[in-house]
């Protein structure tokens, strides 16, 4: 059995409209949170890129448990996510997408799971839409469809916690010690949720678990801003590819690691003969590659001198099987 924290949460928000989120989120955050009577203490932190970083940390007039702080308006969403990591205070960290709310018996059912696992890095609940048709996210594993490391998102089985590669971007409760120990979200991906799917891989290959519960839940909340830019994302095709391309440099290892970077300079190549979207997309995206070079080869060299468990021994281990492994725990409530 792990020895068991305090329970007390940090929700932290990076973002860029505090105002907006302060009008409609947040009042409804904080209630939703103080119905739940499993947690000690809570605070939400919100790193506010309009404010500027000039301005100081303050607390929130109407929202006694929210604390605004202000942030350099360059920030990327990556680095914004981690300056209000690092502003956190409390046991655990709530990362949650915009306009998430967790339900009533969220903290109690995850809590078991961090009480009786030691190496437990963070755990993800299923996340129910109110908009249109549900949607259910659920835990991540290895998509056998694809090379190298490529994460494919599977419906949670009824009231199981299960093995999870990543934890979901829309809800996920981590151990501030142990990320703030790995120092935080890399910036050098794109996407915010890159960041966060590499970082739940860096817990793995340092010993550390992922799990991913289907009884408890969050709730999206419709917003008016949602429903009028639902279908007005931006293509970001050449973003997602460059990530993609940087977590299998950093976690692919001996001949993985060459089949990569034949799989890339094969494509590379290929990319600057035909052209079309898709290769546009790729070659523009192995350019962003190129550009780091220098800062990802520190970064993979630093991971190995860490003598961190090759990511194919995690891979093969729990996640070589097309039905997840489910998290079993015996009458005395160790969780193997």
């Amino acid at each position: 059995m792990a020895e068991e924290k305090e329970k007390t949460v940090s929700v932290i928000i990076p973002t860029n409209q505090g105002n907006e989120l302060a009008r409609y989120y947040l009042p409804q955050l904080c209630a939703h949170i103080e119905e739940c009577g499993s947690i000690t203490d809570y605070e939400v932190v919100v790193s506010d890129t309009s404010m500027g970083e000039e301005a100081e940390t303050f607390q929130h007039p109407d929202l006694k448990k929210v604390r605004m702080v202000g942030a350099r308006a360059g920030l990327t969403e990556i680095e914004n996510l981690n300056k209000a990591l690092f502003a956190a205070t409390m046991n655990y960290v709530l990362i949650l997408d915009n306009h998430v709310l967790p339900t009533h018996n969220y903290f109690s059912e995850i809590f078991q799971l961090f009480r009786y696992t030691p190496s437990l890095f963070g755990v993800s609940a299923n996340t129910l839409r109110t908009t249109t048709d549900d949607h259910i996210s659920g835990p991540k594993t290895l998509d056998p469809n694809k090379k190298g490391i490529s994460l494919k998102e599977i419906a949670p089985q009824l009231r199981k916690t299960t093995y999870t590669l990543t934890l979901s971007s829309s809800n996920m409760l981590i151990d501030r010690h142990q990320l703030c120990l790995m120092g935080g979200f890399r910036t050098l991906f794109n996407n915010a949720s890159s960041s966060k799917n590499e970082a739940c891989i860096r817990a793995w290959r340092t010993g550390r678990k992922c799990f991913f519960t289907a009884s408890t839940h969050c709730k999206k909340m419709a917003t008016e801003e949602e429903e009028a830019t639902d279908n007005k994302v931006p293509n970001r095709k050449n973003s997602f590819i460059y990530d993609d391309i940087v977590t299998n440099y950093l976690h692919t290892g001996r001949m993985k690691h060459l089949s990569f970077w034949l799989r890339l300079l094969y494509s590379y190549l290929n990319s600057l003969v035909i052209r079309n979207a898709n290769n546009n997309a790729f070659r523009n995206a192995c350019k962003q590659f190129f550009h780091n070079a220098v800062a990802l080869f520190n970064v993979r060299k630093w991971d190995k001198m860490q003598r961190c468990e090759p990511f194919e021994k995690i891979a093969k281990g729990f996640f070589s099987d097309a039905q997840l492994q489910e998290v079993t725990q015996t009458k005395e409530h160790d969780i193997k």
